[in-house]
């Protein structure tokens, strides 16, 4: 082959090089196959946040308070507000209702709060008033209203008396009477001097008609007499025996 054909030929062949890596003129291109990779490893889940400590549960349900009409008089206003409140709010017991004396009305549905009470008799005269009464926890209360300290009730506005006899081989030095309703006893009806020797009595006056405990103690406190739950709606004697 002469040295012109080669020549030729080679020419030939680049062009058809060429005309393939453009591309042939109505022949479609083969679209390129996507490579297969492996399964993509899947990221961690986000961790929820974790939740807040709980705190103590706020208090629920509801409180009420029975009040018991011990004093001489009717109550005919009853006032309870919440201590932080600078009110007394609305009569409680409304137009008609009065709480007779011995007799009790018992006021519910208050939310658990500290409390002030008052009572008022029939002219708007103040009988009692108890302020920052812990009344926080849901139950039942109760409230003894008697209007003076026991004993302080005079006759003629039905103070009752009670003549303790001591018919006991024991000094009596100390006498307790508290309205049945009371948790506590009281103060000394006695006082700081007086005492009940043996074979004699002490009257004691001026209590509002109603129900009351009565405790009696030798000097030495170890000796005592209790009698419950009795009616003190008139002159009454209390008898101490061995």
């Amino acid at each position: 082959m002469h040295k012109q054909g080669k020549i030729a030929l080679f020419v030939l062949a680049a062009l058809a090089l060429a005309a393939l890596a453009c591309g042939v003129p109505g022949v479609p291109e083969v679209p390129d196959v996507p490579q297969i990779l492996e399964d993509p490893v899947q990221p961690e889940p986000t961790p929820e946040p974790a939740k807040p400590a709980e705190g103590p549960a706020p208090a629920t349900g509801s409180a009420s308070i029975e009040i018991f009409n011990n004093s001489p008089y009717v109550i005919c206003y009853v006032f309870i507000s919440p201590t932080s409140s600078d009110s007394w709010g609305n009569d409680q017991l409304g137009e008609e209702e009065v709480i007779d004396i011995g007799q009790s009305r018992v006021f519910s549905g208050l939310a658990p709060d500290f409390y002030d009470l008052q009572t008022q008799d029939c002219d708007g005269t103040m009988i009692s008033l108890n302020t920052q009464v812990d009344m926080t926890a849901a139950g039942s209360y109760t409230l003894d209203v008697t209007g003076a300290d026991p004993g302080t009730v005079p006759p003629e506005l039905g103070g009752v008396a009670v003549t303790v006899i001591n018919d006991s081989s024991v000094e009596v030095c100390f006498v307790y009477i508290s309205p049945t309703t009371s948790d506590t006893w009281g103060n000394d009806q006695l006082g700081e001097t007086q005492t009940i020797p043996v074979g004699t009595f002490v009257t004691l006056g001026g209590y509002a008609p109603g129900r009351y405990d009565l405790r009696a103690e030798g000097c030495d406190q170890n000796t005592y007499w209790e009698a419950f739950d009795q009616d003190l709606t008139s002159d009454f004697e209390w008898t101490l025996n061995d």
